[in-house]
C-alpha cells in the first residue's frame, strides 16, 4: 500500500474547519441541541445496549420513507422533514456513540 496525503492522517483544526463551513457549523449546532433535547426524554445511560439501539433504525426509516416521497409531496414539506429526521438520527447517533462505554449489555445485573 502506498502512503500518500489520503492515507495518511494529518492534524485537524477543527475550528478552522467551521469557520470554512459555516453550514456544517450551523448543523453541528443543531445536532448538540437535539442531543439535549433527546437525553432529556429518555437518558441513554438508564438503557442497556439493544433499547438503546432500538431508535436508531426507526429515525432512520422514517428519514428514508421522506426521502422516498420528494417526486410527488409538496419539496418545501418534504424537505422540513428530512432536516428533521436527519437531524435526529444525527443526535441519536452521536448520543449512542458517545455513551456506548456506559451502556449495560442485554443480560447484565445492576449492581447492589
Amino acid at each position: 500500500m502506498k502512503i500518500n496525503r489520503l492515507t495518511v492522517p494529518e492534524e485537524i483544526d477543527v475550528c478552522d474547519f467551521l469557520n470554512r463551513n459555516p453550514s456544517v457549523k450551523a448543523a453541528i449546532e443543531a445536532v448538540i441541541e437535539e442531543c439535549v433535547k433527546e437525553e432529556a426524554r429518555e437518558p441513554i445511560e438508564e438503557l442497556d445496549v439493544v433499547r438503546a439501539t432500538i431508535p436508531l433504525p426507526i429515525v432512520a426509516g422514517n428519514l428514508l420513507d421522506a426521502a422516498g416521497h420528494t417526486h410527488y409531496d409538496d419539496w418545501v414539506e418534504t424537505r422540513e422533514k428530512l432536516h428533521r429526521e436527519a437531524l435526529r438520527l444525527a443526535a441519536l447517533a452521536l448520543l449512542y456513540y458517545a455513551k456506548i462505554g456506559s451502556l449495560k449489555s442485554e443480560g447484565q445485573q445492576e449492581e447492589v
